[in-house]
């Protein structure tokens, strides 16, 4: 089949759409008078008190998370002594998602020196272990997740 014809230039292109008419912009008629600016700047509205409702809201909602960051993490630590290590945190993120997205990674990945990812999971635990021992703890994970 021969390709399809393509105009050159816009102006040689058929008309597709029917030229619309331009409606008059709304301008003040002499008979109306123009809006006058007003001379108090007007006063921002209140926040709503909190209802009883939006603590617990919160709390539901922390739970839930916490909950979430717990599964992540003992999916992570395959030993079960509490703390995810290197050798852990670099197993995991071939495969989990999840826990590639929490330290910062689009996806499971493979760490590979050559492509900079071992120094970003390098950066992610450093910034995760705040004791310095080259284990993430729950509480740390936990903290840096939660602030």
């Amino acid at each position: 089949a021969p390709p399809l014809a393509v105009a050159e230039s816009p102006a040689a292109a058929p008309e597709y759409f029917p030229a619309e008419e331009e409606e008059p912009l709304d301008e003040p008629t002499p008979s109306e008078p123009a809006e006058e600016p007003l001379d108090e700047e007007p006063t921002p509205e209140e926040p709503a008190a909190p209802t009883p409702e939006e603590p617990a809201a919160t709390d539901a909602n922390l739970s839930a998370l916490e909950t979430y960051l717990r599964q992540v993490f003992d999916r992570v630590d395959t030993g079960g002594d509490g703390e995810i290590s290197v050798v852990e945190a670099i197993k995991a993120l071939r495969t989990d998602d999840e826990f590639a997205e929490l330290l910062g990674f689009e996806e499971a990945t493979r760490v590979k020196a050559s492509d900079g990812s071992k120094d970003r999971l390098t950066l992610a635990l450093a910034a995760l272990d705040s004791d310095g021992d080259k284990c993430v703890s729950w509480e740390e994970f936990r903290r840096a997740a939660l602030g």
